[in-house]
């Protein structure tokens, strides 16, 4: 014999959600080192103040190339390029030095000052 399923409350469902809400409205200013009712020390994860983005292509082709590693020069931060190449970084810093490696490919090294916008990052075929 199977079991007679369960009707869901809508009342339970609505609560539920408005936990969670409350909860991530709770941790934004702790993440994003915003004020808290509390003083407290930044929290070590909180890097909401920049955002640096843009997409890594083949200098020759201009193909986006997925899985560059994109590091941020003086951190110990690495990140990649997703499969159509693009790339969103969340920063701590305004005043960064990006250094762009993949195989087959040269080096890119380069500062920026953010906030700007979007940035085309040309990888050169090594020879």
């Amino acid at each position: 014999m199977r079991p007679t399923p369960q009707k869901k409350n809508p009342a339970i469902t609505v609560a539920l959600i408005a936990a969670v809400a409350a909860i991530v409205a709770a941790l934004i200013p702790i993440v994003c080192n915003k004020p808290a009712i509390i003083p407290s020390e930044p929290h070590p994860l909180a890097t909401c103040h920049y955002s640096f983005s843009g997409m890594v292509v083949d200098n020759g082709s201009h193909r986006s190339i997925p899985g560059a590693e994109i590091t941020i020069v003086g951190k110990d931060r690495h990140y990649f390029s997703e499969g159509d190449g693009n790339f969103h970084l969340s920063l701590d810093t305004n005043d960064i030095r990006v250094r762009v490696t993949k195989d087959g490919y040269e080096p890119f090294d380069e500062s920026y000052s953010l906030p700007q916008d979007a940035s085309i990052i040309p990888l050169t075929k090594t020879k």
